[in-house]
């Protein structure tokens, strides 16, 4: 954790100033919620219709079934299995268009949806990216 939190390691070519949350998708996202307190250490963890959320002091945790992560962020991810799993990464980013000139000279294809810009798991090893706006929840 001490690496990955440097402040240098969070800002990036493509505008990222930081991590905004990390999203974990699942068949049922409340079967996970022990996990989600005890990985995060917020004991009471927000819930709504999209799934689970811990806020952290540096960035947000959510467990959320497919549909819905489909709804929020426009890719349909696989689900493997009865765990949470990983699925997206959410960046914050400045400046929305400044990012989305970087991407495509990078010969990447975002695509928008509701605010954000969406690499789809194809294009990031098999993750979601999702950039942001600072502190769009």
């Amino acid at each position: 954790p001490a690496a990955f939190w440097k402040p240098d390691y969070q800002r990036h070519a493509n505008g990222a100033t930081g991590v905004a949350g990390a999203v974990l998708v699942a068949d049922n996202p409340t079967d996970h919620h022990i996990f989600l307190e005890a990985f995060t250490e917020v004991r009471d963890p927000h819930s709504s219709s999209l799934g689970l959320t811990a806020r952290t002091p540096r960035g947000e945790v959510a467990i959320m079934e497919a549909v819905s992560f489909r709804d929020e962020f426009g890719a349909l991810p696989q689900i493997e299995g009865e765990g949470a799993a990983l699925k997206g990464l959410r960046l914050a980013v400045a400046d929305l268009d400044a990012t989305e000139r970087v991407l495509r000279a990078g010969h990447l294809a975002p695509e928008r949806h509701i605010g954000r810009l969406v690499l789809p798991p194809q294009a990031a090893f098999g993750a979601t990216l999702i950039f942001e706006p600072p502190g769009r929840t």
